[in-house]
């Protein structure tokens, strides 16, 4: 099991746009002590720069996720504009040294999320193959928004049994946060994931300023408001996940994230790597 760290920038910082951001996630990758980048986007860079500088840090990049596509729509009319991002998003891949793509797919308000399932399954038919011809696997995670298509895992694994070529990304808050056991999605899932996030969530009481409320997120099934927390501070057993990780000899990344203003950001992702490293056991093979 290695470690990955989201390397993201918002496009209203002051770096976005510069190679600058990619050397500040480089740094802070180095610094912490993980294995890879996860890119969240390109960060405003051109990908052949961030290629040179991950190179120079000795840092691979392990998953490329584009912001900008978008398969939730019931025509392939529709649909072609999310096609092509997919194309491009594959390109970035290669040039980044990555073999894997994820794509985020979120709810609309005038679709169920089954309606939105299906439009989306429509879509990744023809995304795996797009990007197969540059041999870039698509994959999808569990998305933490009330409406999505990917909530749990008999959600993905619709998907997976629908799209020949699919693959999992398995994000540990994200189906607790849909109603299901953060272990039991991994383990229903396993044999198709090839990358994972974690993250950690606590419940929200009171009020919270304007700027934390950008962070939170909803329960499915109990509609409870969360913030993102430490890796073992918040509800999710990861205790467990990594239990059944390793009992299932998963060996791919793990990107740890977190977004918030709760926790100052390196001391989440150290306290986070530090509760991982005393909850994985040594390997007797």
């Amino acid at each position: 099991m290695k470690f990955a760290l989201m390397g993201h920038v918002s496009n209203n910082h002051a770096c976005w746009g510069r190679e600058q951001a990619i050397l500040q996630i480089c740094q802070r990758a180095k610094k912490l002590g993980f294995d890879g980048i996860d890119w969240l986007d390109d960060c405003g860079v051109n990908p052949k720069e961030i290629r040179r500088i991950t190179d120079d840090f000795g840092l691979p990049s392990v998953c490329f996720t584009p912001l900008s596509v978008d398969l939730n729509f019931s025509s392939a009319k529709e649909r072609q504009a999310g096609l092509d991002a997919v194309k491009k998003a594959a390109e970035t891949a290669v040039i980044l040294g990555t073999d894997k793509i994820m794509l985020p797919m979120g709810g609309k308000p005038q679709f169920t999320t089954q309606e939105s399932r299906r439009n989306v399954i429509a879509g990744l038919v023809e995304a795996v193959q797009i990007a197969a011809y540059f041999r870039i696997t698509v994959t999808v995670e569990h998305y933490g928004d009330e409406r999505a298509p990917f909530r749990i895992s008999d959600d993905v694994n619709e998907a997976v049994r629908a799209v020949p070529g699919l693959r999992v990304t398995y994000d540990s808050g994200n189906v607790w946060l849909g109603g299901e056991n953060a272990a039991d999605g991994f383990v229903r899932s396993r044999e198709n994931i090839v990358h994972a996030h974690f993250k950690d969530l606590e419940l929200v009481f009171g009020d919270e300023d304007a700027n934390a409320k950008r962070y939170m997120m909803t329960q499915s099934a109990s509609g409870k408001k969360y913030v993102m927390a430490p890796i073992g501070r918040g509800l999710v057993d990861h205790e467990e996940v990594l239990r059944v990780m390793q009992a299932s000899r998963y060996s791919g990344y793990v990107d740890l994230e977190y977004f918030g203003t709760k926790y100052e950001t390196d001391a989440v992702l150290s306290e986070s790597l530090k509760f991982i490293s005393l909850n994985i056991r040594p390997k007797c093979d």
